[in-house]
């Protein structure tokens, strides 16, 4: 893309993608939009970023998380459900390695391994066995020590130490789990999660499970709870 040399990390959601440029700037756009790029704001020493369904956060090199956008469920992470025109801290967090973002809820990996959610829990997307909406960073109870952790819209999956894939939420083969629970046994290095699916990798093979069309069934869907291998040329 014209002008787009300096990036350092880019995230999209729906019909909007927004790229992190170096020294914090960051520049959104949109399928619909007239103009391609518009600087949205700068946020320095930024290095990653993540988007929601109407909500944004960054990372900082140091740990630091600041949000900003919707917050009627709490996915600023700031102790409010007031929704930020302005960037705001997330409380208590300054030591995450990792950010991930689905429709209505954020997840931070922390240094030690812990993986804390907030946002939106109607559908068990935070992990901490019930329903509710949490307005502040929330432990992920029972999981052990995580080394990845990736969201979709409404489900969240993490590694842990020994590679192993745990999700929860709904979607992505988590159908509707409140806490985290094992998918299969395979180990795992790399972890993406979509809407209604997922994929992990170990770096030579890739394995996928939820919900996609059916290679035997034209216009029908296949629901796969258990990681199937996926031939790669």
């Amino acid at each position: 893309m014209a002008g787009l040399a300096d990036v350092v990390d880019l995230a999209a959601y729906e019909h909007r993608t927004c790229a992190l440029r170096r020294g914090g700037a960051i520049v959104c756009w949109h399928a619909f939009a007239d103009e391609p790029l518009a600087q949205e704001r700068t946020i320095a020493g930024a290095v990653e970023i993540v988007i929601g369904a109407a909500h944004a956060c960054t990372r900082d090199a140091s740990g630091k998380v600041r949000c900003w956008g919707t917050n009627h469920s709490g996915r600023l992470g700031d102790g409010t459900t007031e929704s930020r025109d302005a960037d705001v801290a997330v409380r208590g967090l300054d030591d995450a390695v990792a950010l991930a973002a689905g429709r209505l809820h954020t997840c931070a990996l922390r240094r030690g391994g812990d993986v804390v959610c907030w946002g939106d829990g109607m559908l068990g997307q935070l992990g901490d066995g019930s329903r509710a909406d949490r307005a502040a960073p929330t432990r992920v109870p029972d999981l052990g020590p995580a080394r990845a952790v990736a969201a979709g819209e409404d489900a969240t999956c993490s590694i842990g130490q020994a590679g192993r894939v745990h999700c929860w939420g709904d979607g992505a083969g988590a159908g509707g789990r409140f806490a985290p629970e094992l998918v299969g046994d395979a180990p795992a290095d790399v972890l993406a999660v979509g809407a209604q699916s997922a994929c992990s990798s170990d770096g030579e093979r890739v394995a996928c499970w939820g919900a996609g069309l059916s290679p035997q069934r034209p216009r029908a869907w296949d629901v796969v709870t258990t990681p199937r291998a996926i031939p790669l040329p």
